[in-house]
């Protein structure tokens, strides 16, 4: 007898690129784009998963127990080198 798979909630599937597997097809697409873009020297460096600390752990006061910290983590962090401009019109004739 089989067991089912359960299908995510939003029907993305994991794909493995370089060793590395990412949630969606979409994320790993992102990841490749960010790949040639560091190949082609529009940023300089970019990490996967970084966590960013929002509150550090502390003993709670009165129990004394140890609070754990919250952290963020975000798909991908990248270092833009070179500063982009926002999109609008500019008028380049005087």
């Amino acid at each position: 007898m089989r067991i089912p798979v359960k299908r995510s909630r939003y029907g993305a599937q994991k794909t493995i690129v370089d060793g590395i597997t990412f949630d969606s097809k979409h994320e790993a697409a992102y990841y490749n784009d960010l790949k040639l873009k560091k190949r082609a020297g529009l940023i300089t460096d970019f990490k996967l998963h970084p966590k960013y600390i929002i509150i550090d752990s502390y003993r709670c006061p009165l129990t004394g127990r140890k609070i754990p910290a919250t952290t963020y983590s975000a798909f991908c962090s990248n270092l833009v080198a070179v500063h982009c401009l926002p999109f609008r019109s500019i008028r380049l004739d005087p």
